[in-house]
């Protein structure tokens, strides 16, 4: 289908999407959902809760992340929670995520984080 429009256009015109540009960048185009202001940038989620969800987790285990340690562990399914540990339930973890998947370990790696401890976040 040729519609003799750019593509920046297409995208802003078919599905409705803001295009913008950041300063630093003014020719590199994003398509911004109107939630966080281009170029800004959440807090990085540090390797190790990363891990935690999206490494495989085989079907009769439970994955926990300990607190103490600063690690995630996969425990049987029938095991209690340590008091130090928190789970991460199974709903969220996308084990070995395509690129296109990315966000929504983000997105579910940083709802868990704020429902838990802000501190577990990486500082940088």
């Amino acid at each position: 289908m040729h519609t003799g429009k750019r593509l920046a256009e297409f995208v802003r015109d078919e599905f409705n999407y803001m295009i913008v540009t950041d300063e630093k960048h003014r020719t590199a185009l994003f398509i911004s959902f109107g939630n966080a202001p281009p170029g800004a940038r959440p807090p990085r989620i540090r390797r190790e809760i990363w891990e935690a969800f999206t490494s495989p987790l085989a079907p009769n285990c439970r994955r926990i992340f300990d607190t103490v340690r600063d690690r995630f562990l996969d425990l049987p399914a029938s095991q209690s929670v340590p008091r130090d540990a928190i789970e991460v339930p199974r709903q969220l973890i996308i084990p070995n995520p395509g690129r296109h998947l990315v966000d929504a370990v983000s997105r579910n790696a940083r709802e868990w984080v704020h429902s838990h401890d802000a501190t577990l976040l990486d500082a940088t």
